[in-house]
C-alpha cells in the first residue's frame, strides 16, 4: 500500500538523498510542527477574548483584554521566530536533495549499456531527468505546506474532540472518507500524468533533433514546417492534459 502511495514514495526519495543532512531535516520538521502548533493556539486566545467581552466588564475586562492581546502578539512573534528559520533550513535542504537526486540519476544513466542508449532518444532522457529533478525540488521546497495541512488537521480534530467528542469523531470519520476518495482519484490520475509526461519527452526529443540539425533545416527552408510540426505534436496532448486537470480540480 505504501509503495503505491505517491506521497510516501516522494518522502522516501527525499530522505534517501538527504544523507549527511538528515539532522537538519529533523530540525526543520520540528521547528515547522512547533510553529504550526503555536499558530493553532491563536484562535483559542481570540475565542477567550470574545468570551470575556460577553462575561466581564470594568477593570476585570480591561485587565483580561490586555493580557490576551499581549498573548496574541507574543504568539504571532513566536510563530515567525520558529517558522522563518525552519523555511531557511528547508530551502537549503531542498537544494542539496535536488543536487544529490540529479547526481544519482546521472550515475544511473551513464552506467547503462550502449544498447539501452541506442534504444532511447537522448532528448527524451534529458527532458525526463530535468522534469524529475524539478519535481523533486518543488516537493522538497513546498513540503512545509503539506506538513502544515497535516498538523492543522490533527490539531483541529484533537481540540474539537476534546471540547465535543461526538462532533470531533464525526469530523474525523468524514475526513478519512475524503482521504479515501482522494486516494482513488490519485490511482486514476497518476498513470494519466505518467502518460502525459512520456508524451512530453517525445516532443522534447523532436525539438532536439531539429535543433541539432538546424543547419539542414535552414538550408532547406523548413523553418515553418518544423515549427508547425512541433506545435501539432504539442497540441496532440491537449485532450489528455485537459482531462487530467478537470478530474484533478473536481
Amino acid at each position: 500500500m505504501f509503495r503505491s502511495n505517491v506521497f510516501v514514495h516522494l518522502v522516501s526519495i527525499m530522505w534517501r538523498h538527504s544523507k549527511g543532512h538528515r539532522g537538519r531535516v529533523v530540525a526543520y520538521l520540528t521547528l515547522s510542527v512547533t510553529a504550526i502548533l503555536v499558530q493553532l493556539a491563536i484562535p483559542l486566545v481570540m475565542a477567550q477574548l470574545m468570551n470575556n467581552l460577553q462575561s466581564l466588564s470594568g477593570a476585570a475586562l480591561a485587565s483580561e483584554t490586555k493580557r490576551l492581546l499581549l498573548q496574541y502578539v507574543a504568539l504571532g512573534f513566536l510563530f515567525w521566530f520558529l517558522h522563518g528559520p525552519s523555511r531557511v533550513l528547508e530551502v537549503g535542504i531542498a537544494f542539496k536533495v535536488k543536487h544529490a537526486f540529479q547526481d544519482w540519476m546521472m550515475k544511473r544513466v551513464t552506467s547503462l549499456p550502449m544498447k539501452w542508449h541506442k534504444d532511447h532518444h537522448s532528448g527524451s532522457i534529458i527532458d525526463g531527468i530535468a522534469r524529475a529533478v524539478y519535481a523533486m525540488g518543488e516537493f522538497c521546497e513546498g513540503g512545509f505546506e503539506l506538513l502544515q495541512m497535516a498538523t492543522r488537521f490533527v490539531g483541529s480534530i484533537a481540540m474539537l474532540t476534546w471540547f465535543a467528542p461526538g462532533i470531533g469523531l464525526g469530523m474525523l470519520g468524514i475526513a478519512l472518507l475524503v482521504a479515501f476518495v482522494i486516494t482513488l482519484f490519485d490511482r486514476y490520475l497518476v498513470p494519466k500524468y505518467e502518460k502525459l509526461n512520456y508524451r512530453y519527452t517525445k516532443v522534447a526529443a523532436a525539438i532536439q533533433d531539429y535543433l541539432t540539425n538546424i543547419g539542414t533545416v535552414l538550408s532547406l527552408r523548413l523553418e515553418k514546417r518544423v515549427v508547425e510540426e512541433i506545435s501539432t505534436r504539442t497540441m496532440a496532448n491537449y485532450d489528455l492534459y485537459r482531462g487530467n486537470n478537470t478530474v484533478n480540480e473536481l
